[in-house]
């Protein structure tokens, strides 16, 4: 009622936490799949997430860990390879491993990094994204946000496409 009369129409309260949710907290949808009251604006998000992550030719992580708890979005993207749809390209930008280079890494070298840093954050996600999409169609940058698309310490246009385009 409180958040009502202070103008928020499409807030509800988290039946666990007490934290008040709206509309443009849809992150935080990753979180609350298996808690028991969805509003209607949260579970309309996530049936156009399905559809737009089932039709992705290219995915991006950024930010997100892909936790081994979130069954709802793993299993999302593993059954496109059980359809037989074709596998999207994956870009995995998490964190910032203090070892990284500002360079995207692919294939064996992607791989390499994730044996000689295994306890990084990066290389976890790394794992969970290789064990669903494959190592052929992941990249990843482990130099981490804001890094992946600033230059000299201001945002570079370049970076940005790379980012969100991968040939």
């Amino acid at each position: 009622m409180r958040a009502y009369e202070e103008g928020k129409y499409d807030a509800i309260q988290c039946t666990h936490c007490g934290e008040i949710t709206e509309a443009h907290h849809s992150a935080i949808i990753m979180q609350t799949n298996f808690k028991g009251q969805h509003p209607p604006f949260i579970e309309e998000i996530q049936r156009d997430m399905k559809v737009a992550i089932e039709k992705a030719k290219h995915i991006i992580f950024f930010g997100y860990s892909l936790p081994e708890d979130d069954f709802i979005y793993r299993s999302i993207l593993a059954s496109r390879k059980r359809m037989g749809i074709e596998s999207p390209k994956v870009s995995v930008v998490v964190g910032k491993d203090a070892e990284a280079e500002d360079k995207w890494l692919k294939g064996d070298e992607l791989e390499n990094y994730t044996e000689n840093y295994p306890e990084s954050g990066f290389s976890t996600v790394v794992k969970r994204a290789i064990d669903i999409f494959g190592k052929e169609n992941l990249r990843g940058y482990a130099a981490g946000i804001p890094n992946v698309f600033l230059k000299e310490k201001h945002a570079d246009e370049k970076k940005v496409i790379e980012l969100l385009r991968w040939e």
